[in-house]
C-alpha cells in the first residue's frame, strides 16, 4: 500500500465538502479551507475544480476495479466470471456517496471527454460479459438491471424495501446462473 500524500488528502476533504455540501458547493476555495492549505495548494496539485473532480473519479474507478477483481478471482473457473464479478463488485456503488457522482455528472455535462475512462471501463466489462455468454441479449438485460439499481441509488429514487432489493439481486443472479456460458 502506498503511503498518502497531499493528493490524497486533497481528495478527502473534496469527498467531505460535497457530502456535507452537496456537490454544487465544492469549490477550490471549500476544499482548500477543508484540508487547511492555502488555495495555492491545492491547485498546485488539481490546476482546475475539472481536474479535481477528475481525481475523484479515478479514485472511484480504482476502488470499483479492487472490489470487481476481488469478485473476479472468487468466481475463476465459473460460467459467466465477468458477470459474476459486475453483480458481487455492486455494493461498491451503494458505498459510494451519490452526491460525488453527481458532481462528476454535472462536470461531465461541461466537459464529456471527463467521462472518457468510464466509459472505456464499461465498454471493456460489457466486452467480456458478451463474450462470455452464448446468449447476449440475457447478459445485456442483466447488465442493465444493474444499471438501473445503480441509477435509482445516484438519483436517490426512492428505493426498494431492502428485503425486495435482495431478492432482486438474489434474482440476478439465478438469472447468471442460467446463462448459458459461451463454447
Amino acid at each position: 500500500m502506498r503511503a498518502r500524500n497531499a493528493h490524497d488528502e486533497i481528495l478527502d476533504a473534496a469527498r467531505a465538502v460535497v457530502a456535507r455540501d452537496g456537490p454544487g458547493c465544492l469549490t477550490i476555495e471549500a476544499v482548500a479551507r477543508e484540508v487547511g492549505m492555502s488555495k495555492g495548494g491545492v491547485l498546485y496539485n488539481f490546476p482546475s475544480k475539472l481536474a479535481l473532480l477528475e481525481g475523484l473519479m479515478h479514485q472511484m474507478i480504482a476502488a470499483f476495479e479492487q472490489s470487481f477483481f476481488e469478485f473476479r478471482d472468487a468466481a475463476s473457473g465459473q460460467p459467466n466470471p465477468t458477470l459474476r464479478a459486475l453483480v458481487g463488485a455492486f455494493g461498491h456503488f451503494e458505498r459510494f456517496d451519490p452526491d460525488i457522482s453527481m458532481a462528476i455528472m454535472i462536470a461531465a455535462a461541461e466537459a464529456p471527454a471527463l467521462m472518457t475512462p468510464v466509459n472505456r471501463l464499461i465498454e471493456g466489462y460489457t466486452g467480456r460479459v458478451l463474450e462470455e455468454t452464448a446468449d447476449p441479449a440475457s447478459a445485456l438485460v442483466i447488465l442493465a438491471a444493474l444499471d438501473g439499481l445503480r441509477f435509482q441509488h445516484l438519483m436517490r429514487l426512492p428505493p426498494a424495501d431492502p428485503a425486495l432489493r435482495k431478492a432482486t439481486l438474489t434474482r440476478i443472479q439465478t438469472m447468471i446462473e442460467d446463462l448459458e456460458p459461451a463454447t
